[in-house]
């Protein structure tokens, strides 16, 4: 099968990640981008996982996506409509290729983490935030869901504690909380990489153990913390079942494993995925309904 045919349907894609080795394929990905090595083809794009100038990295993800093909396939299949589908394609051929072309493709026009086609609407919605833009989603939050019940916000360092403070506290029935979301409970001090002499508090804990509230839409946009924070969450994904959508772009294992853990944790789940930039792979959201 020719390069180019793969990328015409996801079974021609399976069928070629079946046929050929990653050798093979990493060849036809430097003659498809028309550059002389992967090298080249690095150097040119530095949306993958925001790394600079690795051919390493852009073999891993050609690997990454031979080796878990049938579980890529499985989550096609599993996918709740037609453009969650396109979506989950378009985001493989560009893990394939870094041509910005497929990240257009997969480009959704709808608000952020806020796809009203995709939420179900609750006139008494009780909202948790984890993220490091909180600011911004709770004014898009409030746009989409004007009649919420509750907002309770997660910072997780004291500097982004006091933005939300100065920004958000005047929003009804919102509680800021200066804490860390993650699997187990911490409290640490660390240096500050930018400020030698002085030392940052970090206070983490599960969701479970600091919010009895019922909630009934959760957003995670927290880097690498993801899966940390949904396992420290599992009380109230399985008693209160919660919409969640999460980032799955910023690792490359995400979009496999949190819809997996998702489903370890709650079997009624229905999985939606969009992508929210023409040229940064992280912006990709997973909606579990």
């Amino acid at each position: 099968m020719l390069y180019k045919e793969a990328f015409l349907s996801m079974n021609n894609f399976m069928e070629y990640l079946h046929s050929y080795d990653l050798n093979h394929m990493c060849a036809e990905t430097t003659l498809y981008s028309g550059s002389e090595d992967l090298a080249g083809i690095s150097n040119k794009e530095t949306g993958l996982l925001n790394s600079k100038n690795s051919p390493i990295l852009i073999k891993h993800s050609i690997h990454q996506i031979k080796e878990f093909a049938d579980d890529y396939f499985k989550l096609y299949q599993k996918l709740s409509d037609e453009e969650s589908k396109d979506t989950l394609f378009e985001l493989l051929k560009y893990r394939m290729t870094l041509d910005e072309t497929f990240l257009i493709n997969a480009y959704s026009f709808q608000t952020p983490y806020f796809d009203t086609d995709i939420l179900p609407s609750n006139t008494e919605t009780v909202y948790v935030d984890y993220s490091d833009s909180v600011i911004m989603s709770i004014y898009d939050f409030i746009g989409e869901f004007p009649d919420y019940q509750k907002i309770h916000i997660f910072a997780a360092t004291k500097n982004y504690y006091n933005d939300c403070l100065k920004e958000l506290s005047e929003i009804e029935h919102t509680s800021i909380i200066f804490s860390s979301l993650g699997e187990q409970k911490i409290s640490i001090k660390v240096p500050n990489p930018f400020q030698p002499n002085r030392t940052d508090e970090i206070h983490m804990d599960r969701l479970d153990s600091i919010l009895s509230d019922k909630i009934s839409l959760l957003r995670i946009d927290s880097g690498t913390q993801g899966q940390s924070v949904l396992k420290g969450s599992i009380k109230h994904i399985q008693q209160d079942k919660p919409t969640i959508a999460i980032c799955v772009g910023n690792m490359i294992d995400d979009l496999l494993q949190v819809p997996t853990l998702l489903e370890q944790l709650n079997t009624n789940y229905h999985f939606y995925l969009r992508h929210y930039s023409t040229s940064d792979i992280k912006s990709s959201v997973l909606y579990a309904v």
